[in-house]
């Protein structure tokens, strides 16, 4: 085969291929039947309920604790996962970037008594250490407007150098204040592991 015949056989795998995408968009873009717009907007009937009570359903209202829930549980998960998970030899990073869900004294704590307290527990030119925590359970203990106390269970890993990783289970307990209409982490207290 020479050089130009290659050359127009790649042109040619290529031209079909774009029509082949093109013709794909085309016909993906299709309008939905209208048979299915009309079983939409269509009317219902009524149905009939015979002996015994009809239920009655409501609409149920969203609370004020639901909505504070709604806006609390996503802050305390995501500080909890990062919180709960570094290793040394990172530099204990993934504490620093909470910064923007943490309250001044929160962030005070973290860099000045916190990550040293890890430092001298787990030498970053040491062993390699790695925790990990993921948190699926959020329970509110107390709440007010501004000011709300969470559980949260986090499902942990541990593993130091090249050992299997230790599973366990882990609470830790959040208070977090609602500054310019933000969650933000003011304390943490981890738990006896379980």
């Amino acid at each position: 085969m020479t050089r130009k015949t290659k050359i127009f056989g790649l042109i040619g795998i290529g031209l079909i291929i774009i029509i082949a995408i093109i013709l794909i968009f085309i016909f993906s873009q299709r309008q939905v039947d209208p048979v299915i717009e009309d079983l939409e907007t269509a009317p219902v009937e009524k149905i009939e309920v015979t002996g015994g009570d009809a239920e009655i359903i409501k609409n149920i209202e969203v609370t004020k604790a639901d909505k504070m829930a709604s806006a609390v549980k996503p802050v305390a998960i995501a500080f909890v996962e990062r919180f709960g998970t570094f290793t040394n030899h990172s530099g204990f990073v993934s504490l620093k970037d909470l910064s923007p869900i943490l309250t001044e004294s929160m962030i005070s704590w973290v860099s000045d008594v916190y990550i040293p307290k890890l430092e001298k527990e787990r030498d970053p030119s040491g062993f390699f250490y790695r925790i990990t925590a993921k948190a699926p359970v959020v329970l509110i203990l107390g709440e007010t407007d501004t000011t709300v106390k969470v559980k949260v269970t986090a499902q942990r890993s541990e593993a130091v150098g090249d050992n299997a990783p230790i599973e366990f289970l882990q609470d830790i307990e959040l208070e977090m204040i609602k500054i310019n209409n933000e969650w933000l982490v003011d304390a943490a207290f981890w738990k006896e592991r379980r």
